[in-house]
């Protein structure tokens, strides 16, 4: 691991040679966690050993809890968190679902805690290699999800994340989202802020209403009757919407204090661009690639739109940078089956809102870690010029096995 010292804001600052997996360790010590609690699952596991290692070596002044469970897990991270200590876990795909039941409840609860989810595709077929369909199975659970470009992103994000989580008109948890291997495997230089200055952006934990002490101990998660309910879930969703102006407010913070931090949407030539290519994750990364070979080889002028944030969904953002485009590719690592990939059902919903009349077609790639390439993006663009934008029929397209034919997606084929 070489490290290179380096002045940044007046600060210093070290660069270390880091997976994404070790360089979100790095952010959960940096952050001052003291509860941790995980179950190993490939490709997470590698952020669990840099944790126990940084614990061992006296680095780092955590507890550590080896669960039985990702259930068990999570639900040790809620009992710390609702007694005043700021906590983290992580885990992939099937763990995500064996935890299913305790989001809801982190959730509903408020519990402002930070999770790292290592995606992974789910079973079965088994398979340990990328895709979203893990953390988008669990979109609507009330949490916040960041999706990353990249390890050093990752670190970032996980900083910001607690003081989003923490703040009193929040108070929701956070789900940071990572492509496995793709970025949970891959080192890169990444630049780790220096403890001061982490310390003077994100205060100790002091939750802004009481939670359980000794003295004090208390009864949560209670029942509620019918007519009480609903107003528990209204004021959990107007927090998770209001959040937005929060993470607006705490990045531009983090970006001023310490290193610069995409909020919501980040885009790449997308100014004067005709086609917008939409997606999540460290695929746009590659995609930038793709579209600078795109656009020098004269297939058009195509640019991208990146989210980071897909809940709360950014749809003005998203908006504001769509209109006036002639089309709209929005690409999918995730099916809602007999449906059709998530982003793109939430792209449709906007627009069909938003009264904008522009073409919009879905892709679904890049499953169990297939790989996008050049000769695929090629293949994407030649196939909306052939496509009859007036079809009454979806406009969600799948890529077969062998890359070389778009399909329709619907429940006939």
């Amino acid at each position: 691991m070489s490290r290179e010292r380096d002045k940044d804001g007046g600060n210093r600052v070290t660069k270390e040679f880091l997976s994404g997996n070790q360089a979100i360790g790095e952010a959960v010590m940096l952050a001052r966690t003291e509860s941790i609690a995980a179950y190993p699952i490939t490709p997470q596991t590698g952020i669990v050993n840099h944790l126990v290692n940084l614990i061992s070596s006296k680095k780092f002044a955590a507890t550590m809890v080896h669960a039985e469970s990702e259930s068990s897990a999570l639900s040790i991270v809620v009992g710390s968190t609702l007694g005043g200590i700021r906590s983290f876990t992580a885990t992939s795909s099937q763990g995500l679902l064996m935890m299913a039941e305790a989001t809801y409840y982190t959730s509903g609860m408020r519990v402002p805690l930070v999770m790292t989810v290592v995606n992974r595709g789910l079973s079965a077929p088994v398979t340990i290699f990328s895709d979203h369909q893990d953390s988008m199975t669990l979109r609507d659970n009330g949490w916040l999800q960041f999706y990353c470009k990249n390890g050093q992103e990752a670190l970032d994000t996980i900083l910001t994340s607690y003081a989003i989580a923490e703040h009193r008109k929040v108070l929701l948890p956070v789900m940071v989202c990572i492509d496995g291997f793709a970025i949970s495997h891959r080192s890169e230089p990444i630049v780790i802020p220096s403890q001061q200055s982490v310390d003077e952006f994100l205060p100790s934990f002091s939750p802004e209403f009481p939670y359980m002490t000794l003295d004090e101990p208390k009864f949560l998660g209670t029942a509620a009757w019918p007519d009480y309910y609903e107003e528990f879930v209204y004021l959990r969703n107007k927090a998770l919407k209001d959040s937005q102006e929060v993470i607006i407010e705490t990045c531009n913070k983090y970006s001023g204090a310490i290193r610069p931090i995409v909020p919501l949407i980040s885009t790449y030539n997308a100014e004067e661009a005709e086609i917008i290519i939409i997606g999540i994750g460290s695929m746009m990364s590659t995609l930038e690639v793709i579209v600078d070979q795109l656009n020098d080889s004269s297939s058009g002028s195509v640019g991208l739109i990146r989210l980071k944030c897909f809940r709360p969904f950014p749809a003005k953002e998203i908006l504001s940078k769509i209109k006036s485009k002639s089309k709209i590719i929005v690409l999918d690592k995730a099916v809602s089956p007999g449906q059709s990939g998530p982003l793109f059902l939430e792209i449709s919903s906007i627009l069909q809102t938003s009264g904008e009349n522009i073409d919009c077609y879905g892709f679904i790639l890049g499953l169990g870690g297939r790989e996008l390439t050049l000769a695929l993006g090629k293949r994407i663009l030649h196939a909306i010029k052939e496509l009859d934008p007036r079809s009454t029929d979806s406009r969600q397209y799948w890529i077969d096995l062998n890359h070389e034919t778009i399909k329709r997606w619907t429940t006939s084929e």
